[in-house]
Formats: C-alpha cells, sequence, structure tokens
C-alpha cells in the first residue's frame, strides 16, 4: 500500500515497522534524513534521564504536544552549556536504546535547531520505539506522545490509541514531512516511523493521512 501511495502521489517515502516476530522491515528510498522535530523525543528523555522531568515538564509537554520549537529549545539549553555537551546527553539517550545515531555538535543549517538536523534513519526510529519504554523517564515522555495537541493530529495521529511525534522541514530536493510512534491495530500495538520528501509540508501531511487510512482499512 505505501510503495503505491508513493508511485501515486509522485513523492519518494521511507517507511519501517515491527513486525510480529520483532524483526523490522523497511521499505522506501535509502536516505537518511533530517529528523526534524522527531528529535524531540530523544532531547526530552535526555532531560528526564538527567533529573530535569520535573523541573522542566511545562516545556517538555509543550515540545512533544504541540512540536513548540521555543519549548524544545529551552530543553535543549538546560543541557548543557555549549552545544557539544548538550548533543552528548542526547546522543548517550540513543547509545542507551541501541542506535548509532549521533546528534550534530553545532548547527549545520542556519535557522534550524542543532537537533533537529540529526540524521535519524526509520529502521533505526523503529529499534528505538522499541527500546523507549524501558528508558530512564520515559513514562513522562510517552504520556505526552499520547496526548498530541488537535492541530498535530494528522497521519499516525488520526489511528487508534497514537503514541507519535511528527517533524517537518526542506530539505535541498524539496519538503520533509516525518512521523514516528505506534497504534493499536488488529495485531497489538505496532512501532512504525515514515519520512516523505514531498513538494510541501501540505502533500507530505496528505500523504501521511492517507497512508494512516491504508493502514487502518488493512
Amino acid at each position: 500500500a505505501i510503495q503505491s501511495i508513493a508511485a501515486d502521489r509522485g513523492v519518494m517515502i521511507e517507511a519501517a515497522w515491527l513486525r510480529e516476530d520483532g524483526s523490522v522491515e523497511r521499505i522506501g528510498g535509502q536516505e537518511t534524513l533530517p529528523a526534524w522535530s522527531t528529535a524531540k523525543v530523544p532531547l526530552a528523555l535526555a532531560a528526564t534521564d538527567a533529573g530535569l522531568g520535573g523541573q522542566l515538564s511545562a516545556q517538555i509537554s509543550l515540545a512533544l504536544r504541540e512540536s513548540d520549537n521555543e519549548a524544545a529549545d529551552a530543553v535543549w539549553n538546560n543541557l548543557g552549556t555549549t552545544d557539544a555537551e548538550r548533543a552528548n546527553a542526547v546522543t548517550q539517550v540513543f547509545r542507551t536504546a541501541g542506535d548509532d545515531t549521533t546528534v550534530p555538535s553545532y548547527r549545520i543549517r542556519a535557522g534550524f535547531s542543532v537537533f533537529g538536523q540529526t540524521e535519524w534513519d526509520v529502521h533505526n526510529q523503529v529499534d528505538f520505539l522499541k527500546k523507549m519504554p524501558c528508558l530512564t523517564g520515559s513514562g513522562q515522555v510517552i504520556e505526552d506522545m499520547s496526548n498530541v495537541s488537535p492541530g498535530q493530529r494528522w497521519g499516525l495521529g488520526t489511528l487508534p490509541d497514537a503514541v507519535f511525534k511528527g517533524g517537518w522541514g526542506p530539505d535541498q530536493y524539496g519538503y520533509v514531512v516525518r512521523q514516528l510512534g505506534w497504534y493499536t491495530g488488529a495485531e497489538g500495538r505496532v512501532p512504525i516511523a515514515f519520512a516523505v520528501r514531498a513538494a510541501d509540508f501540505g502533500q507530505g501531511q496528505s500523504v501521511l493521512n492517507q497512508i494512516a487510512a491504508a493502514l487502518e482499512a488493512s
């Protein structure tokens, strides 16, 4: 269904999901794209792991529920005195989850957050989701990802019991729209991640809505 949607809409879709046997299946393009705001999930976990979950609870909630960039920047700034220290704190969350993703230690592209420009593959995202409930402070993060604001509830957010985070931003070939999380299907909880390269945000959002409808119908 995903491959058919990609062909019909003329977009590039990368997708990965957890199979019933515990393995991860990946289809689509083989690029590693910027995480954009999906990186707010490991960012929030870095804060809770550092014991800042209570102090920064309002900012963490805004960053995850509404994708608020100012709130996410406040969380980032509390993880160290330099971008290199902050990047290391979030990278350590990836390592704890067995993920070799590394957060850049400097702002690669002006106008966008350092952590948002982390290159995070959809396969790695699903592996991360498998292990996330066991990470320190994940309960607080999952609670916020379960209560995303109505304006952000497209794609995965339209599916039953969705726990998710979206992200979006431009690249040199178009506009990348991403989501990671899980929903409840006939087989139980399904961790899944998508990255769509489209002409603009509106098209990417529409494609993810179409994928979600196909998943719900399957």
